[in-house]
């Protein structure tokens, strides 16, 4: 038996998993989320237009609501999706660029245009996106995962 031929073998099945990536550190874990808002309510009055976002507590560390256009509406969570372990990777809203939300310890930035995607620094995955349904009659937003 030659056993040089299974060396190769050996190298892929068994070694190769010990040199790759076993952990992706721009997951964010997953956070129970269920809860609605209704838009008559005075707190949530910005999101009666488009374009308006508000934040609310929620997900890992915060949820942006961000109305999109008259019946389109975005759920994403605040964590930085390049080293969420970190504990200052919370996003913030850039008061300079309108609709950029940035984390302030890396310098990424995420735009709201862009639903959440990165525009800059060294985050590759958009913000982590929350299920959202909107009842127009009722104008009650539905938020979950």
């Amino acid at each position: 038996m030659n056993i040089s031929k299974f060396i190769p073998l050996f190298f892929l099945f068994f070694l190769f998993p010990l040199f790759t990536c076993s952990e992706n550190d721009s997951y964010i874990p997953e956070i129970y989320v269920n809860f609605s808002v209704n838009l008559n309510d005075p707190e949530f009055f910005a999101l009666n237009a488009s374009g308006n976002y508000v934040i609310v507590n929620g997900g890992l560390r915060g949820i942006v609501i961000y109305r999109k256009s008259f019946d389109e509406f975005l759920a994403l969570d605040l964590t930085c999706t390049f080293d969420p372990k970190e504990d200052c990777a919370t996003l913030k809203p850039n008061t300079v660029k309108n609709f950029i939300f940035e984390d302030l310890c890396c310098g990424s930035q995420f735009s709201m245009l862009l639903d959440g995607f990165p525009v800059a620094g060294p985050a590759k995955l958009p913000m982590k996106q929350y299920n959202v349904s909107f009842n127009a009659s009722s104008q009650i937003l539905y938020i979950n995962n």
